[in-house]
């Protein structure tokens, strides 16, 4: 006997219906359109060429970094790897091979107070600016979302780490408002470099003449008042080191990933160890020259004098 269904046909009193087996169909009936409907393609989306203001702060606040970047690797040369090299060294060679890097430096980023402006302070400057703007931006933004201030934001992560278990003085306990520890740390760094610059730059060019100074101004100032200068100076280094770090390893993609976070951390303590040995080496050299003292104690009388 053949497999094929048979058809069958039922009778009724008003007349006969035929059973037909189930047949695939071969047409798309979602392919089919109505003859009247024509297909002409859908008109193209007009990508504008000229880049929102958004992307121009976004793209200044990125390379402005890459600018400073520069003359902090310089920075580092002789405030942090020739002073390591000299940890074992006597005070008068190690003050004169800290004081030749500073010179040969110096030179390199500021030849003249116009290219110094240039290279530093006017990325620096950008730098902060377009932050916030960037992040008046998306405060404004995030209040137009969830309809809630920065009191009530408190608030709520308050409540959502007291949930998680977390408690002071775990850091993670804190609410971040918002905040990265990228953007954190770097609120946190300009304040310190405010204060560094303002001391090592601002006042003796204001009160010294030429502006020139030594490394010697750092020590002096470690000597004379050592928990106020060590505090801003590891306060400095810390949130520094980790604003910068971090930063890159933002723009290089680096730290998307829990490991490159966690080698980010190593590299982060690293750099900060490094650095306070090479601070406590300054703040051991010795200044002989009692005129030199008397200078500085001079510059640090405008700085009280300040606030």
């Amino acid at each position: 006997m053949s497999s094929r269904p048979r058809r069958r046909r039922a009778s009724s009193s008003a007349g006969s219906v035929e059973i037909l087996p189930p047949e695939p169909v071969h047409s798309n009936p979602l392919a089919l359109r109505p003859a009247h409907i024509s297909s002409s393609p859908s008109p193209e989306h007009h990508v504008p060429q000229v880049p929102s203001i958004l992307t121009l702060v976004q793209f200044t606040h990125r390379y402005s970094s890459y600018a400073l970047s520069g003359f902090l690797g310089l920075h580092a040369l002789n405030t942090c790897i020739v002073p390591l090299f000299t940890v074992f060294s006597n005070n008068e060679t190690a003050l004169s091979t800290i004081d030749n890097g500073f010179m040969i430096t110096r030179y390199l980023y500021r030849p003249s107070e116009p290219v110094e402006f240039a290279l530093i302070f006017c990325p620096l400057a950008v730098h902060i600016v377009t932050g916030l703007v960037l992040r008046a931006r998306r405060i404004y933004v995030e209040r137009n979302l969830y309809g809630e201030g920065l009191l009530a934001l408190h608030a709520r992560q308050t409540r959502v780490n007291r949930a998680k278990g977390l408690s002071w003085p775990r850091i993670r306990a804190l609410p971040t408002l918002g905040y990265s520890s990228t953007a954190a740390t770097g609120w946190a760094t300009w304040i310190f470099v405010g204060l560094h610059a303002f001391t090592t730059r601002y006042l003796p060019w204001k009160y010294a003449g030429d502006g020139e100074t030594s490394v010697t101004i750092v020590s002096h100032a470690l000597q004379k008042h050592p928990i106020l200068t060590y505090t801003v100076y590891t306060g400095l280094i810390g949130f520094g080191a980790f604003h910068v770090i971090s930063g890159w390893g933002r723009w290089l993609k680096l730290t998307f990933t829990s490991r490159g976070r966690r080698y980010k951390n190593y590299i982060v303590m690293g750099t900060v160890t490094a650095w306070l040995v090479s601070l406590v080496r300054i703040g051991r050299l010795k200044i002989f020259s009692r005129a030199v003292k008397l200078e500085y104690d001079r510059l640090y009388q405008h700085l009280w004098g300040a606030f």
